[in-house]
This record gives C-alpha cells, sequence and structure tokens, in this order.
C-alpha cells in the first residue's frame, strides 16, 4: 500500500520507482524548477528525466511555478538553508511551499 484513496497523478509504479531512487526530491525538483525560470520545455525535460510520467512531472512543474509565484523571495533568501531549522521545523521556503503550493499538488498528485 503506497497510499490511502484515490490514486492521483503521481501514483503509478514508474512514478514510485522514481521516488524510491530520490528518497528526497527537494534538490532534483529545485534543480528542475529553475530551469523553469528559463523555459517550461527544459523543466518538464529535467522532471521526465528523474523517471516521473508526464502527467506527473507536469503537476511538479505547476507546483514549481506556484511557488516561484508564491515564495520567491523567501526561497531566494534560504536557497542555501538548510531544509530544517534547529528546532526541527521547515526552513521558510520549504514552509512557504508547503502553506502555498502543498495542498493542491497534495489533492492532485497523490
Amino acid at each position: 500500500l503506497t497510499h490511502t484513496g484515490p490514486c492521483g497523478l503521481c501514483s503509478t509504479l514508474q512514478d514510485l520507482s522514481a521516488y524510491m531512487q530520490y528518497k528526497d526530491m527537494t534538490s532534483p525538483v529545485r534543480k528542475c524548477g529553475f530551469k523553469g525560470f528559463v523555459s517550461q520545455k527544459w523543466a518538464m525535460k529535467c522532471l521526465s528525466n528523474l523517471g516521473l510520467t508526464e502527467p506527473c512531472a507536469k503537476i511538479w512543474f505547476y507546483n514549481t511555478r506556484n511557488t516561484r509565484k508564491e515564495c520567491l523571495g523567501t526561497c531566494l533568501r534560504n536557497v542555501n538553508a538548510p531544509y530544517n531549522k534547529p528546532d526541527g521545523s521547515l526552513n521558510d521556503c520549504l514552509q512557504c511551499d508547503e502553506d502555498k503550493s502543498g495542498p493542491v499538488f497534495k489533492k492532485v498528485a497523490a
């Protein structure tokens, strides 16, 4: 069992395999998101190269685009910050991503 509830865009065995290959998708997806500054095509190719199916890569792309729209300043200030603060909470960029992009991503990608 990989999740509960209805399957989403990232529920295929191929996507699961990509998630297993990259235990933490933050860094590789961030690199793809930076490519999205220049070209959606480059970002999608990057996400596909991680092993994601096209529908899953699209939701990851839209997630990075929304996070850029909502959290760019915060994320640029935290680009080299550890993922977690000393108290264990997420850094400000990741928290902004969770708050602003996470709900839709989780609903669609699950």
